[in-house]
């Protein structure tokens, strides 16, 4: 018993912790704890009471507001940054080891056609012999690699045609990054923190 109220007060406090941690690394949410909103609600206020009274009108509750909103904002868009860029390293990072397969492919490609050109002597020359055994065992051999090689071409094609697509996603990325940037910029010179 006291080991399920301990842990049930154990989990009780690590939620609470992480629910503060979260309000302080998101400086837009308002505060849980009495003493951090009135902290806060004196920045908004020494920020927004362009008269002075000690509270805010409508217009500067208005402006608080859509300032606010477009923090919130900013913030969702730099998240949506970073993930973009974790996703473009991804990417890279898949590239790179894609090509570094393809390397590898394009070397043991000459290597399998020289081992098929051997298996296929060795095949002739115990059909000749009449080692019908060894034949048949050269034989399975032979299809098992043909079989490789063709799996490889098709496995190649797919590949490219993955090239193909990363690369226009991340050209329609790129466009889509810059579309966003101009878009930040026209909002951060006409955003009612300029007025």
């Amino acid at each position: 018993m006291r080991t399920r109220v301990r842990w049930t007060m154990g989990m009780v406090l690590a939620l609470a912790g992480a629910g503060t941690l979260c309000a302080q690394d998101d400086p837009t949410l308002q505060p849980t704890d009495a003493a951090a909103r009135e902290a806060w609600k004196e920045r908004v206020l020494a920020k927004f009471d362009k008269d002075g009274d000690g509270q805010l009108n409508e217009n500067e509750r208005a402006h608080a507001r859509r300032a606010l909103a477009d923090r919130k904002e900013d913030v969702r868009d730099k998240r949506e940054q970073v993930a973009d860029r974790r996703e473009d390293v991804r990417d890279h990072r898949e590239n790179v080891a894609d090509r570094r397969e393809d390397v590898r492919d394009a070397a043991n490609d000459p290597v399998k056609r020289a081992k098929l050109a051997e298996l296929q002597t060795a095949h002739d020359a115990a059909v000749a012999a009449g080692d019908t055994e060894k034949a048949a065992q050269l034989n399975r051999q032979i299809a098992a690699l043909k079989g490789n090689i063709v799996r490889d071409r098709a496995e190649d094609a797919v590949d490219r045609k993955e090239d193909v697509r990363d690369r226009r996603e991340n050209v329609n990325d790129r466009t889509e990054n810059r579309r966003d940037r101009r878009e930040d910029a026209v909002d951060r010179n006409t955003g009612p923190s300029r007025k």
